[in-house]
C-alpha cells in the first residue's frame, strides 16, 4: 500500500460515520524509474450494493443476526466495465448456520461463483443430516463435489475458477473448509489489548472502542509460496514466480505457472476451477479447521480479499465492535451511514473507502468486496468463562530466491492474469 501524497480527500464526509457515493481523487503519476512526476485528478461515482440480505435466527439458546453485502469494483477513470464476481450464501436451520462466500477470478469468475452458490443451496438441503453428524467432512466434501461438478458443467474453467470460504456453526462448535486467499475470523472478550497499525494514507476513519476484542483466525491463507504447497507444485511440474517488470523487478504476489509458460498465473495454491492449475500442483481440497464456540466469542467475519487487502484483522474487529450496535437498517441509500445500512454494508464501504488510497497510490481498480457478518447476542457472564487458545494450523512460508525459480527468466504477460 503505498503513501497518498495530497492532503485533500474528496470523499471523506463531515462525519466520521458516513461514505459519500460521489468524489474525486488524485492520482499520482510516476515515470518510468517509479518517481512522481504530476498527479491526475479523478472524479467518479460509486456503485451501490449488488446484494444486501440480514436474516435472524438462534444458536442453541444464543439469537444471532446474519448481514451480508457485496460491492462490486470499479475502475475510477470508467475505461473498463469490471463484471462483480463476488458471492455468497447463507441459511440458518435447526439451530445451526452454513455460510459460504466465493471469490471469483478469470473471464468466467462471476458464472463460477454464482455456479458455486447454487452448488452449495442444493447440497445443504441434500446433505443436511451429513452436517449435523459430520460437519466437517462434510464442508470438505462439499467444496471437492462443487469442484467436480463445475468441471463437468458447460462453463469455461480452464483459466477460471473462486476462491472458497465454507462456514458451518451449531451451538457448540465451528467448522470451517477454505480454499484461496478468502478469510474468516471471530472476535471474541480479551483483556489484552493489541494495536492496529497506523494507516499510509489519509483514506481511514479513525476507530475508538470501549472494550478489547481478539481477532482469531478460522481459516488460513493458501499461497503458492508456501513451503508444502511449493513442494506439491514443483513435484507435479509447475514453478512458482512473481511477474516481473520490463526491468527485472519482481511485482506482486508469488503466482502458479505451467513451467517455462505465461499461463495460468494464478496467485493461489488451492481453489474451485482453474483446470489447467490443476494440472501443475493446484488442488480443491480446502484446508479444515474445528474450533470450540466460546459465550465470550461476538460476531464473525467471512470475506473476500477485497476487505483483507486494505484492513488487518484487528481492523475488521474494531470496526464492526465501534459500529454493530449503531446500525439499524440494510439499504443501498447515500451517503452510508449506520441509520440506513447493516454492520456488513458499513464493513464494505470502509474497506472501499481505504481502496482509494491505494488508487492515488497505485493507479489500480477498486477489488470486488464482500462480507458475511454473523453478530453473537451478549452474555453478561461471557468474560468470566476462561477461553482456550484456537489456532489455525498456519503453512510456513519460504523465501523463493530468483536462483531456485529462475524468476527472471521469463517476462509473464501482465494481461495474462487471472486475479
Amino acid at each position: 500500500m503505498g503513501n497518498c501524497c495530497n492532503k485533500e480527500v474528496s470523499f471523506k464526509s463531515t462525519s466520521n460515520s458516513e461514505y459519500l457515493r460521489t468524489g474525486t481523487i488524485n492520482i499520482i503519476k510516476r515515470n518510468y524509474l517509479g518517481n512522481q512526476i504530476g498527479v491526475s485528478k479523478v472524479s467518479f461515482e460509486n456503485t451501490p450494493p449488488i446484494k444486501l440480505q440480514t436474516s435472524i435466527g438462534s444458536l442453541g439458546n444464543r439469537s444471532i443476526k446474519i448481514h451480508g453485502c457485496i460491492i462490486p469494483g470499479l475502475d475510477p477513470r470508467g475505461e473498463i466495465v469490471k463484471e462483480c464476481q463476488d458471492n455468497y450464501i447463507f441459511f440458518i436451520v435447526n439451530n445451526s448456520v452454513l455460510c459460504a462466500l466465493f471469490d471469483g477470478h478469470g473471464k468466467e469468475g462471476q458464472k463460477i461463483s454464482t455456479f458455486c452458490v447454487e452448488f452449495v443451496g442444493s447440497y445443504l438441503k441434500k446433505y443436511l443430516n451429513k452436517f449435523e453428524t459430520n460437519p466437517e467432512e462434510t464442508l470438505s466434501k462439499m467444496l471437492e463435489k462443487c469442484d467436480k461438478k463445475l468441471n463437468r458443467s458447460k462453463i469455461p474453467n480452464e483459466m477460471a475458477g473462486t476462491t472458497a470460504v465454507a462456514i458451518y456453526i451449531n451451538a457448540n462448535n465451528i467448522y470451517s473448509a477454505s480454499l484461496g486467499d478468502s478469510r474468516a475470523i471471530i472476535a471474541t472478550i480479551s483483556d489484552v489489548y493489541i494495536p492496529a497499525p497506523i494507516p499510509t494514507h489519509n483514506f481511514y476513519k479513525p476507530i475508538s472502542v470501549k472494550r478489547y476484542l481478539k481477532p482469531v483466525a478460522l481459516t488460513t491463507d493458501q499461497k503458492p509460496n508456501h513451503e508444502d504447497e511449493l513442494a506439491r507444485i514443483k513435484n507435479a511440474g509447475g514453478s512458482v514466480e512473481q511477474v516481473t517488470d520490463e526491468f527485472g523487478r519482481p511485482i506482486g504476489p508469488y503466482r502458479v505457472w505451467v513451467k517455462d509458460k505465461d499461463f495460468p498465473g494464478l496467485a493461489m495454491s488451492r481453489s474451485i476451477g482453474d483446470r489447467i492449475a490443476k494440472r501443475v500442483g493446484v488442488i480443491a481440497k480446502p484446508v479444515c479447521h474445528d474450533f470450540k464456540l466460546y459465550e465470550a466469542d461476538q460476531f464473525i467475519v467471512i470475506a473476500s480479499d477485497g476487505i483483507w487487502d486494505v484492513m488487518e484483522n484487528i481492523e475488521v474487529v474494531n470496526f464492526v465492535e465501534k459500529y454493530k450496535n449503531q446500525c439499524v437498517e440494510s439499504t443501498d441509500l447515500y451517503p452510508a451511514k449506520p441509520e440506513n445500512s447493516s454492520i456488513a454494508r458499513m464493513l464494505c464501504e470502509e474497506a472501499r473507502y481505504r481502496w482509494y488510497g491505494i488508487i492515488e497510490a497505485e493507479d489500480v481498480m477498486t477489488d470486488d468486496i464482500s462480507c458475511i457478518l454473523i453478530e453473537l447476542d451478549e452474555i453478561s457472564s461471557a468474560s468470566n468463562i476462561p477461553v482456550k487458545e484456537r489456532n489455525v494450523q498456519a503453512f510456513l512460508s519460504i523465501a523463493i530466491s530468483p536462483d531456485i525459480n529462475n524468476t527472471t527468466s521469463t517476462d509473464k504477460d501482465l494481461n495474462l492474469l487471472l486475479d
